[in-house]
């Protein structure tokens, strides 16, 4: 490890994950490039990840640095804290429970080393994983979303608009686009969904479709609860909405309030949600000729009456909050 600063700031962020700690650092240690320092950040964990990191950092000649929080944070401003202690050019982001391949980094910075300054994030495709580590099935981030390799920029903003697909641990960011574009958002309980956009909003994505990292499948991800999907589903309404100067922005919020209350019988959402995703009452009413059409096109119209009561539920609720 070179004593000046490392090219590399690999940040590494645990929270009850004592049971793929190990496989993940131990992925970190074994890249075939090793100029990085390591931020660990424990979120308050109550299992042995600390004792487990602790004990593996001793025993690793790394360049690290420990945080260990001893009360839940949350992800984006334990994020935020780790950034104000990297020294790379470059950031490396993975979860405790996620794998990286061993050459993910070389690859990634041969690729920056090629590109213009425009460019602030070369990302790749991940693999899904299971609790024991093995492939759980044929399945990538980018055949599930259709990301071409090297989209363009705007087309790149629109599909991660729709859904974000690019995996946080596959991508390699330039420091100094992060601090461009100002922290991650600590009101947002997810925080690579808006980071993306912003970042789209000022540079460049080169997107390969090499697989060079492992996303595990286990009981504690957030995809895996209702509960927690809704909340995903509330925080993508509260990015969309940051982005409402964009022309995409509006649309994608218009397409997925329209999905929202078309799936409202298989997964309610109550009235209250609205309140807290803070739309106003103009928004709420230009659904209608919005949501008519979509039933026209989509064939639902069985399906009028109950969205349709839903919009006029929130729309006299956003009516009383207004005055």
């Amino acid at each position: 490890m070179n004593e000046s600063s490392p090219v590399i700031s690999i940040i590494a962020v645990s929270y009850n994950h004592s049971d793929y700690i190990l496989e993940t650092l131990n992925s970190i240690g074994c890249q075939t490039f090793q100029d990085f320092e390591v931020i660990f950040c424990d979120d308050c964990s109550r299992d042995q990840s600390v004792a487990l990191a602790t004990e593996w950092f001793s025993r690793n000649q790394i360049a690290s640095k420990l945080i260990i929080h001893r009360e839940n944070k949350g992800l984006c401003k334990t994020l935020n804290e780790a950034m104000s202690l990297c020294r790379g050019k470059y950031i490396q982001a993975i979860a405790c429970d996620d794998r990286l391949h061993p050459d993910k980094l070389e690859k990634q910075l041969a690729i920056f080393e090629k590109s213009p300054s425009s460019v602030a994030v070369v990302c790749s495709d991940a693999s899904l994983i299971d609790r024991e580590g093995r492939p759980c099935k044929p399945f990538s981030f980018f055949k599930r979303y259709a990301v071409p390799d090297n989209t363009s920029r705007e087309n790149l903003f629109k599909q991660i608009l729709e859904g974000n697909c690019i995996p946080a641990m596959a991508a390699l960011t330039r420091r100094e686009a992060l601090l461009d574009v100002g922290p991650y958002d600590e009101s947002l309980e997810f925080e690579d969904y808006d980071m993306w956009l912003r970042i789209l909003r000022k540079y460049d994505f080169v997107v390969t479709s090499d697989v060079t990292a492992d996303y595990r499948i286990h009981g504690s991800n957030l995809h895996l609860s209702p509960a927690l999907c809704q909340k995903y589903r509330r925080v993508k309404y509260q990015v969309v909405r940051k982005h409402l100067d964009h022309p995409l922005g509006r649309e994608q919020l218009r397409r997925d309030l329209v999905n929202m209350i078309s799936e409202n019988s298989l997964c309610p959402i109550e009235v209250e949600d609205l309140v807290s995703m803070e739309f106003n009452l103009q928004e709420v009413a230009d659904l209608f000729p919005y949501w008519y059409r979509w039933v026209r096109k989509q064939g639902h119209s069985v399906r009028k009456r109950t969205p349709l009561s839903f919009l006029r539920r929130a729309k006299r609720l956003v009516r009383q909050i207004s005055h």
